[in-house]
């Protein structure tokens, strides 16, 4: 079960058992969306009016959110996650694979990066994502459009006053920088 931090809506995801295998359905709002052969995450927005699934059908991985299907290019987590839905649809931000190539979603625009996605983070408010990619032993951090790195390793600190600090580790130096 999953729900809405707002009005607290939810959706079930739940599996009827067929001949001798299971599917699997999603329900919200009294709708059913199935069958499935499985059903790998199921999100609802913050105040339940948007939801997304990633399901498995007939050895082809999809994403649907709303009404949108996408074909996925391989099996998750490794190559579709889901890391936030907004409210009206435009602060949208997920992570996809394809063709060798990974790609992440922000706010309805797609930034390819050239590397494997290691961490991912919103700021509440949904107006700062920052991620953090590795590439050749080496971690770069994307913030808002911009590149830092390379760092040896890299992570990052949104503070409760919107600033934004990177904490890196250079050639056995470790350092904090403020970057917004």
């Amino acid at each position: 079960m999953v729900l809405s931090n707002v009005n607290k809506k939810f959706g079930v995801v739940y599996r009827i058992q067929k001949d001798n295998s299971y599917v699997y359905y999603a329900m919200l709002d009294n709708k059913i969306y199935g069958p499935y052969d499985i059903i790998y995450n199921f999100i609802l927005s913050n105040n339940g009016s948007r939801f997304a699934l990633i399901y498995e059908l007939n050895g082809d991985y999809y994403l649907k959110i709303d009404d949108q299907t996408y074909k996925l290019y391989g099996p998750p987590p490794e190559n579709v996650s889901i890391f936030s839905l907004s409210d009206d649809g435009l602060n949208d931000k997920w992570f996809y694979k394809k063709d060798n190539k990974s790609y992440v979603m922000i706010n309805n625009k797609t930034f390819e990066i050239d590397g494997d996605l290691i961490k991912f983070y919103s700021s509440d408010d949904g107006l700062s994502s920052t991620f953090i990619y590795k590439r050749d032993n080496n971690e770069y951090l994307w913030l808002n459009g911009r590149i830092y790195g390379p760092y040896d390793r890299a992570d990052f600190i949104f503070t409760k006053n919107k600033e934004v600090y990177i904490i890196y580790v250079e050639k056995e130096t470790i350092g904090v920088k403020k970057i917004l």
